[in-house]
């Protein structure tokens, strides 16, 4: 119930904050107010207002899988299309429908709304009570970040174009830390996405960004083989050491990576070695002696610091080194 109002009330401040800057919108038509509503505003920014957050109101209302109707006519964008978790976040919102109308015990209605959208309940019955136990939860949280993560990413592309590019960074770093923390399954869902919107118009070095942080997403997750064609399907000639270090660590080419961390050499302003010992891209590679040998001629180092104040370091630099590559 709590995980649903969470994003309801998302969705409600994305819905304004695009009814705010492309008011044409919801004026597409006149709009009548009734004249003891209007002589309550001072001026017509706060009857605006007040439309605005009727047309949102009137939104949220709805279903939430009239919520998508009505945002893909009216917004004139495809939402649903190759959105693979659309079915479990509808059994979700219905699941949720259930504990705030009939304590979970389910419903004909709710048999019907989850087979119209496919979703998957073969083994519940009218009369029944519906569980949720910690798996069923932690899935739901992963559906509801994820859809909301796109959500936000694609309206932000659409109805702020010249912001276009800072989306894309802002993505690639939030996908970037969902690796970092160990979150795989999710990173891979919106690089995924992502890496398809880029190839229809985005900067280069940021869908390459996002390619590797896919590959490695996939590969710490124990599907090397995936990884391996991620990064095949790109050309990686003509593009810089650090890129190619990454991308031969998301192949999981250990000699490679062992070679050229040499040729790079300790004084790169590309990658240093904080990026060695802290980017998820080199996870698997930091427990490979040849990997702990390269990085200890190169910066005369060990490779994993003797200090408990590390794992603070690295985080309080994160930020700041991910803009590097990832």
């Amino acid at each position: 119930i709590g995980l649903i109002s969470s994003y309801d009330a998302f969705l409600s401040n994305l819905l304004r904050v695009i009814f705010k800057n492309h008011d044409e919108i919801i004026f597409k038509s006149e709009k009548n107010i009734p004249y003891t509503e209007i002589s309550a505003f001072s001026t017509i920014d706060d009857a605006r207002s007040y439309l605005i957050d009727k047309e949102v109101e009137n939104v949220i209302r709805q279903s939430h899988h009239d919520q998508f109707a009505w945002m893909e006519k009216n917004l004139d964008i495809k939402l649903k299309e190759g959105l693979k978790i659309w079915p479990a976040f509808i059994e979700l919102c219905e699941r949720r429908n259930l504990l705030t109308h009939t304590g979970g015990v389910i419903s004909q209605q709710y048999i019907k709304n989850c087979m119209t959208h496919k979703c998957s309940i073969s083994d519940s019955a009218v009369g029944s009570k519906v569980k949720i136990n910690p798996k069923y939860f932690s899935e739901s949280v992963e559906v509801v970040y994820e859809l909301g993560i796109k959500l936000c990413y694609v309206m932000w592309r659409k109805f702020l174009k010249d912001e276009s590019r800072r989306a894309d960074t802002v993505l690639n770093e939030m996908c970037f830390d969902l690796i970092f923390n160990g979150a795989y399954s999710i990173a891979e869902a919106i690089l995924t996405f992502s890496v398809q919107v880029l190839k229809k118009g985005g900067a280069d070095r940021t869908r390459r960004m996002m390619v590797v942080n896919l590959a490695t997403a996939i590969r710490l997750q124990g599907r090397a083989a995936e990884a391996h064609k991620v990064i095949d399907n790109e050309d990686w000639s003509a593009v810089g050491d650090n890129f190619k270090i990454c991308a031969a660590s998301a192949r999981g080419d250990i000699d490679e990576v062992a070679r050229l961390i040499r040729h790079i050499g300790p004084n790169s302003k590309e990658i240093d070695a904080e990026n060695y010992r802290i980017w998820p891209v080199f996870r698997e590679m930091r427990k490979d002696e040849r990997f702990i040998s390269a990085f200890r001629d190169v910066f005369e180092a060990d490779l994993i610091k003797n200090t408990p104040s590390i794992v603070m370091q690295n985080s309080d630099t994160l930020g700041e080194k991910s803009e590097k590559i990832h």
